[in-house]
């Protein structure tokens, strides 16, 4: 069974406001949905993180986990304190954005930058390699 997705714009045309209706096919658009959101999926102790594969200079194509939280952000109470573990999280994290900077001041500018909520990983692997990651530090790479 396909469906077709009709959506309604407005155009305006000389002045003048019109409908134009344009469809996109339900294959077309579940295609694209999943792979927007079907990138490679790890398991962690903690939960779920999806990533994202990118394509290297050389051709080869290797898999990107940012933001992995390590700890629990250093401010408040927890601040100038030894980093206490991450909490656990439900679902699956979003790992395709890079996290924080950490503090750090720039003297081309002359700012300050960054964030103190910045205890975050970025795990990178070729593509057809399978990486086990602990959160203490500790990465291992099966038959490597």
């Amino acid at each position: 069974m396909k469906m077709i997705f009709l959506f309604s714009f407005k155009k305006i045309y000389n002045g003048k406001t019109t409908k134009v209706f344009s469809q996109l096919r339900s294959s077309n658009f579940y295609q694209k949905v999943l792979k927007r959101n079907s990138g490679p999926t790890v398991s962690l102790p903690q939960g779920k993180v999806r990533g994202v594969t990118k394509d290297g200079e050389n051709g080869r194509q290797y898999n990107v986990f940012h933001n992995i939280p390590y700890a629990q952000p250093p401010v408040g109470a927890l601040r100038f304190k030894f980093p206490v573990p991450a909490d656990g999280w439900e679902g699956v994290r979003d790992g395709t954005k890079e996290s924080n900077a950490c503090p750090q001041y720039d003297i081309a500018i002359e700012q300050h930058l960054g964030n103190e909520d910045c205890l975050y990983l970025a795990v990178y692997t070729p593509k057809r390699l399978t990486a086990l990651l602990s959160i203490n530090g500790i990465i291992t790479f099966p038959g490597g």
